[in-house]
C-alpha cells in the first residue's frame, strides 16, 4: 500500500477544483517510469496485479 499526504491547493480552489493522482513505478537504477494507475482520487494506492515480483527488486515510485 503507498500513501501520500494530499496535494496543497489555496482555500479558494479546493472547493472548486477536484485532485486526483497518478502513480508510477520504475525498476532501479533504471529511469524508465511505467503508469501504474492514474485519476486515483485518494491519497493511498494499493499495489495490485503482476507485482509479486516487487519482493525481490528495488523499485521506486512516484505521485503527481
Amino acid at each position: 500500500m503507498l500513501s501520500w499526504k494530499p496535494a496543497e491547493l489555496p482555500a479558494y480552489q479546493r472547493m472548486h477544483t477536484p485532485i486526483h493522482y497518478s502513480v508510477e513505478m520504475a525498476e532501479l537504477p533504471s529511469s524508465k517510469w511505467v503508469p501504474l494507475a492514474k485519476r486515483v482520487p485518494d491519497t493511498s494506492f494499493h499495489v495490485t496485479g503482476h507485482f509479486s515480483f516487487l519482493l525481490f527488486m528495488s523499485v521506486c515510485f512516484r505521485v503527481y
